[in-house]
Protein backbone atom coordinates (compact mmCIF):
# COMPACT_ATOMS: atom_id res chain seq x y z
CA UNK A 1 0.00 0.00 0.00
CA UNK A 2 2.95 2.42 -0.09
CA UNK A 3 5.58 3.22 -2.80
CA UNK A 4 8.82 1.34 -2.46
CA UNK A 5 11.81 -0.06 -4.39
CA UNK A 6 11.38 -2.76 -6.90
CA UNK A 7 15.00 -3.46 -6.50
CA UNK A 8 17.73 -2.07 -4.35
CA UNK A 9 20.67 -2.51 -3.10
CA UNK A 10 19.53 -2.33 0.38
CA UNK A 11 17.72 -5.82 -0.10
CA UNK A 12 20.79 -7.28 -1.01
CA UNK A 13 22.51 -5.86 1.73
CA UNK A 14 19.54 -7.42 4.66
CA UNK A 15 20.14 -10.84 2.64
CA UNK A 16 24.24 -10.92 2.78
CA UNK A 17 24.08 -10.01 6.63
CA UNK A 18 21.41 -13.11 6.85
CA UNK A 19 23.53 -15.35 5.17
CA UNK A 20 26.57 -14.08 7.04
CA UNK A 21 25.10 -14.56 10.18
CA UNK A 22 24.41 -18.47 9.39
CA UNK A 23 27.93 -18.84 8.27
CA UNK A 24 26.92 -19.34 4.56
CA UNK A 25 30.26 -18.34 2.73
CA UNK A 26 29.14 -15.87 -0.27
CA UNK A 27 31.16 -17.58 -2.79
CA UNK A 28 28.11 -19.68 -3.16
CA UNK A 29 25.72 -17.24 -3.24
CA UNK A 30 24.23 -15.72 -6.27
CA UNK A 31 22.51 -12.32 -5.89
CA UNK A 32 19.09 -11.91 -7.84
CA UNK A 33 18.51 -9.01 -9.74
CA UNK A 34 15.10 -8.18 -12.08
CA UNK A 35 15.18 -5.87 -14.86
CA UNK A 36 11.71 -4.52 -15.27
CA UNK A 37 9.66 -1.50 -13.47
CA UNK A 38 6.82 -1.58 -10.98
CA UNK A 39 4.28 1.13 -11.40
CA UNK A 40 2.05 2.80 -8.86
CA UNK A 41 -0.56 5.16 -8.95
CA UNK A 42 0.02 7.60 -6.08
CA UNK A 43 -2.97 8.86 -3.59
CA UNK A 44 -3.39 12.42 -2.22
CA UNK A 45 -1.07 15.30 -3.10
CA UNK A 46 2.02 14.67 -4.59
CA UNK A 47 5.08 16.07 -3.08
CA UNK A 48 8.51 15.77 -5.06
CA UNK A 49 10.56 16.20 -2.10
CA UNK A 50 8.72 12.88 -0.92
CA UNK A 51 8.14 10.41 -2.69
CA UNK A 52 8.84 7.02 -1.15
CA UNK A 53 7.02 5.73 1.64
CA UNK A 54 3.61 7.44 0.45
CA UNK A 55 0.17 5.91 -0.12
CA UNK A 56 -0.41 4.07 -3.10
CA UNK A 57 -3.89 3.27 -5.08
CA UNK A 58 -3.43 -0.43 -5.49
CA UNK A 59 -6.75 -0.66 -7.88
CA UNK A 60 -5.67 1.38 -10.15
CA UNK A 61 -3.94 0.29 -13.23
CA UNK A 62 -1.14 1.41 -15.62
CA UNK A 63 -2.77 3.33 -19.04
CA UNK A 64 -2.40 1.30 -21.50
CA UNK A 65 -1.39 -1.49 -19.70
CA UNK A 66 2.44 -2.06 -18.68
CA UNK A 67 5.07 -0.11 -19.25
CA UNK A 68 7.61 -0.97 -22.00
CA UNK A 69 11.39 -0.53 -21.69
CA UNK A 70 10.24 1.85 -24.98
CA UNK A 71 9.03 4.06 -22.76
CA UNK A 72 10.55 3.93 -19.93
CA UNK A 73 13.47 5.41 -21.92
CA UNK A 74 11.16 8.08 -23.79
CA UNK A 75 9.73 8.83 -20.23
CA UNK A 76 13.45 9.64 -19.03
CA UNK A 77 14.33 12.00 -22.43
CA UNK A 78 11.42 13.86 -21.56
CA UNK A 79 12.40 14.44 -18.02
CA UNK A 80 12.41 17.61 -16.55
CA UNK A 81 14.70 16.77 -13.84
CA UNK A 82 16.67 13.33 -13.46
CA UNK A 83 20.58 13.00 -14.16
CA UNK A 84 22.58 11.01 -16.90
CA UNK A 85 24.65 8.23 -16.62
CA UNK A 86 28.54 7.84 -17.39
CA UNK A 87 30.14 4.91 -18.31
CA UNK A 88 33.79 4.61 -17.42
CA UNK A 89 36.61 2.74 -19.38
CA UNK A 90 35.88 -0.42 -17.73
CA UNK A 91 32.08 -0.54 -18.33
CA UNK A 92 31.25 0.56 -14.87
CA UNK A 93 27.97 3.13 -14.75
CA UNK A 94 28.29 5.76 -12.85
CA UNK A 95 26.62 9.09 -11.93
CA UNK A 96 26.99 12.09 -14.20
CA UNK A 97 25.26 15.48 -14.31
CA UNK A 98 22.25 16.77 -12.15
CA UNK A 99 19.93 18.30 -14.02
CA UNK A 100 16.51 20.12 -13.22
CA UNK A 101 14.94 22.05 -16.42
CA UNK A 102 12.10 23.13 -14.03
CA UNK A 103 8.46 22.75 -15.39
CA UNK A 104 6.14 19.52 -14.67
CA UNK A 105 6.78 16.58 -16.15
CA UNK A 106 8.81 13.05 -15.36
CA UNK A 107 11.45 13.79 -12.98
CA UNK A 108 13.84 10.55 -12.43
CA UNK A 109 16.53 10.12 -9.10
CA UNK A 110 18.95 7.95 -7.66
CA UNK A 111 18.48 6.73 -4.13
CA UNK A 112 22.26 6.89 -3.38
CA UNK A 113 21.33 5.28 0.32
CA UNK A 114 19.12 2.26 -1.19
CA UNK A 115 20.94 1.77 -4.32
CA UNK A 116 17.52 2.42 -6.67
CA UNK A 117 16.17 4.37 -9.19
CA UNK A 118 12.38 5.48 -9.69
CA UNK A 119 10.75 8.55 -11.69
CA UNK A 120 7.51 9.97 -10.95
CA UNK A 121 5.10 12.12 -13.12
CA UNK A 122 3.53 15.66 -12.19
CA UNK A 123 2.02 17.07 -15.07
CA UNK A 124 -1.81 17.14 -14.36
CA UNK A 125 -1.86 17.07 -17.71
CA UNK A 126 -0.56 13.69 -18.33
CA UNK A 127 -2.49 10.50 -18.36
CA UNK A 128 0.58 9.32 -16.34
CA UNK A 129 0.23 12.61 -13.80
CA UNK A 130 0.92 11.06 -10.29
CA UNK A 131 2.40 7.41 -11.38
CA UNK A 132 5.09 6.06 -9.65
CA UNK A 133 8.09 3.95 -10.97
CA UNK A 134 10.47 2.17 -10.04
CA UNK A 135 13.10 0.47 -11.68
CA UNK A 136 16.45 -1.11 -12.08
CA UNK A 137 18.89 1.29 -14.16
CA UNK A 138 22.47 1.01 -14.90
CA UNK A 139 23.20 2.99 -11.58
CA UNK A 140 21.29 0.54 -9.26
CA UNK A 141 22.79 -2.14 -11.52
CA UNK A 142 25.97 -0.98 -10.73
CA UNK A 143 25.53 -0.73 -7.24
CA UNK A 144 25.04 -4.21 -6.57
CA UNK A 145 27.51 -5.19 -9.23
CA UNK A 146 30.22 -3.67 -7.46
CA UNK A 147 28.38 -4.60 -4.15
CA UNK A 148 29.08 -8.81 -5.71
CA UNK A 149 32.52 -8.00 -6.60
CA UNK A 150 33.29 -6.59 -3.00
CA UNK A 151 32.46 -9.71 -1.09
CA UNK A 152 33.03 -11.94 -3.77
CA UNK A 153 29.68 -13.12 -4.52
CA UNK A 154 29.31 -16.47 -6.95
CA UNK A 155 27.86 -13.79 -9.19
CA UNK A 156 23.88 -12.49 -10.56
CA UNK A 157 21.35 -14.10 -11.80
CA UNK A 158 18.31 -12.21 -13.59
CA UNK A 159 14.69 -13.22 -12.70
CA UNK A 160 12.87 -11.29 -15.61
CA UNK A 161 14.72 -8.72 -18.73
CA UNK A 162 11.86 -6.63 -20.16
CA UNK A 163 13.86 -3.25 -19.24
CA UNK A 164 16.69 -4.34 -20.71
CA UNK A 165 17.10 -2.56 -24.22
CA UNK A 166 18.04 -4.50 -27.81
CA UNK A 167 21.61 -5.16 -27.14
CA UNK A 168 21.13 -6.08 -24.20
CA UNK A 169 23.42 -3.27 -23.11
CA UNK A 170 22.26 -3.70 -18.95
CA UNK A 171 23.23 -7.90 -19.74
CA UNK A 172 26.29 -6.51 -21.09
CA UNK A 173 27.22 -4.56 -17.82
CA UNK A 174 26.63 -7.13 -15.67
CA UNK A 175 29.49 -9.17 -18.04
CA UNK A 176 31.63 -6.07 -17.89
CA UNK A 177 31.55 -6.21 -14.20
CA UNK A 178 31.73 -9.67 -13.08
CA UNK A 179 33.39 -11.81 -15.64
CA UNK A 180 37.24 -12.06 -15.41
CA UNK A 181 39.33 -10.45 -18.06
Amino acid sequence: GITGHCTSLTAVKGIYNYFATRDIPLEKVNMGTILSATTFSIKGDLSLAHLVGVEIDTEKTMPNGSITVEQLRQFEKEAVSGYTVKYEKDGRAVKGEDFDNGGVGWHFYFDEKAGASYMVNDDPGSEYYKWYFSYESPLSLQAKLDFAHKYKMAGIIVWEVSQDEKGYPMIRQMDDNLIAK
